[in-house]
């Protein structure tokens, strides 16, 4: 959006208005956040990201998950989007026999804990839409912990390097395989709004078995 200032149009970040009884927001200028987790093996995952758990790092560039014994771990975005409405998206790492059995979680409308949040849950066969709401947050998710489904797709085939995105506009929640629609739901029951416009990624070992790693990811307002 662009005001005139006197002498040139500028963008502004947001702009407000008074109702008379509050100040409402009528806009917000679209932004991502973006990390393609091209850097040296470490437990460390940068600057863009909280982790929870001890479980995940950097490894072959990707984000992966590190630990020894069964369990999950991820990350949470430091920042969070302007807008309720928006999308995310990862590429895959490999998507071996072991990813049938043990999931790669992205969450959207997320808090900034990982304690609530929209989760999609990606196998290298099937992908299940879940409410997701634990106090262990990311440290949580093995054998469904927290999880309330929402919607499933269980019969389709996630590969080594697909881009797998979720769309959340209001209640509606879609999600692609490189531009191809595979699940579809609507819910009005996810938390969203200020303090909800994270994302996360989960990833655990279950049982004995380690979820696919993430090339990159995405997380976007509507337009950016």
């Amino acid at each position: 959006m662009h005001v005139w200032n006197g002498t040139v149009w500028e963008q502004v970040r947001e702009a407000w208005r008074w109702t008379g009884s509050g100040w409402e927001q009528l806009y917000a200028r679209p932004i991502s956040i973006v990390d393609d987790f091209n850097r040296a093996n470490s437990s460390v995952i940068g600057p863009l990201w909280n982790k929870v758990g001890t479980n995940t790092g950097i490894s072959s560039n990707t984000l992966a998950f590190t630990g020894s014994s069964d369990g999950s771990g991820g990350v949470v975005t430091v920042g969070q989007i302007n807008n309720d409405d928006g999308y995310a998206e990862v590429v895959m790492g490999t998507m071996g026999s072991s990813t049938s059995t043990s999931d790669t979680s992205l969450f959207v409308r997320c808090n900034s804990t990982g304690t609530s949040a929209l989760s999609l849950n990606i196998f290298n066969n099937k992908i299940y839409m879940s409410k997701f709401s634990h106090a262990s947050g990311l440290a949580a998710g093995n054998n469904g912990q927290g999880m309330t489904d929402i919607a499933s797709n269980t019969s389709v085939t996630i590969a080594t390097g697909d881009t797998v995105r979720l769309e959340f506009v209001g209640d509606d929640y879609t999600v692609t395989r490189n531009g191809t629609t595979i699940l579809t739901a609507s819910d009005s029951s996810v938390p969203r709004g200020p303090g909800q416009r994270y994302g996360a990624l989960r990833l655990e070992r279950n049982p004995f078995a380690n979820s696919a790693a993430i090339n990159s990811f995405k997380l976007a307002d509507l337009g950016a």
